[in-house]
């Protein structure tokens, strides 16, 4: 039972440790919040442009690269 503790306190440290540096990086903050916002105006106009769409899936991709490498830098990681 002390292996299932263990797994279960390092899950919850490790979303703590996320969630921290999340919210403590205005770089990663920013790039949520616009592909969010954008999404939000699709759903409220019924704007089914192509093209929107398209950015609003390379925010994300960007999105995620950003907290790599913020997640690295934070963590002290050489990459």
């Amino acid at each position: 039972m002390t292996g299932v503790l263990h797994h279960v306190c390092a899950g919850v440290v490790l979303l703590g440790s996320a969630a921290t540096l999340y919210v403590t990086a205005p770089l990663l903050l920013g790039l949520a919040i616009v592909p969010a916002g954008l999404r939000s105006y699709q759903l409220y106009s019924g704007d089914t442009n192509g093209w929107l769409e398209l950015l609003v899936e390379l925010l994300r991709v960007a999105l995620v690269v950003a907290m790599v490498a913020v997640g690295r830098r934070w963590r002290g990681v050489a990459g």
